[in-house]
């Protein structure tokens, strides 16, 4: 993993959103949330990604199909693995779609492909919902742990296929400004969040 620099989210964004996120000075064990909300391993993570990408589904407007949600359901896999291989623990996994489910619903309404969004003309295509999704996940994992791993890397092993690497940090930035360069969640929303992943 590389170590980030310690920059805060309220800053006027840089050139690329990999450099922008808020990354305090913490020691190499912590973590910027608590496990202790979560339950022992005991839930796989072809369970916890089959959910993820449920909920990606019930969020749309336009229902995914099996097939859609089967490719997307490789993706998020893909980005579980790479996070597992870079030695961050089950919990850090967990809290990270926790927060990158909360992100992606947030885009999704204002993209016109949440359920209950109003029509907003083009909606994003299913390529883009998948890329959306794991661009959501990186936001998500780079705020929420204390150490996180480059843009190139999930460009290589995620993303190669969706598009160039420059293209995927000024998607990543759009992201990042439909947020409102806020990440933070209350812990009434971390909660929530948490039980409809682990229902």
């Amino acid at each position: 993993q590389d170590n980030p620099p310690s920059i805060v989210v309220a800053v006027v964004p840089a050139k690329t959103v990999s450099t922008m996120i808020e990354t305090p000075e913490l020691p190499e064990t912590q973590s910027r949330k608590s496990a202790t909300k979560l339950p022992p391993r005991q839930i796989s993570f072809d369970a916890i990604v089959s959910r993820f990408a449920s909920i990606m589904s019930q969020e749309c407007s336009d229902a995914l199909t099996a097939k859609q949600t089967e490719i997307l359901s490789k993706k998020v896999m893909l980005s579980v693995r790479l996070m597992h291989a870079c030695r961050y623990k089950y919990a850090d996994v967990i809290m990270t779609l926790t927060y990158a489910s909360a992100y992606i619903t947030k885009v999704l309404a204002l993209q016109g492909r949440a359920a209950n969004a109003p029509e907003m003309g083009d909606k994003m295509s299913d390529p883009e919902l998948a890329q959306t999704c794991i661009l959501c996940i990186y936001l998500a994992h780079s705020f929420v742990l204390d150490k996180h791993t480059r843009l190139r890397l999930w460009h290589k092993h995620v993303l190669r296929k969706s598009s160039s690497l420059k293209t995927l940090d000024a998607n990543l930035f759009d992201i990042f400004r439909m947020l409102d360069f806020k990440l933070r969640m209350t812990e009434e929303e971390e909660n929530q969040a948490l039980s409809v992943l682990l229902i």
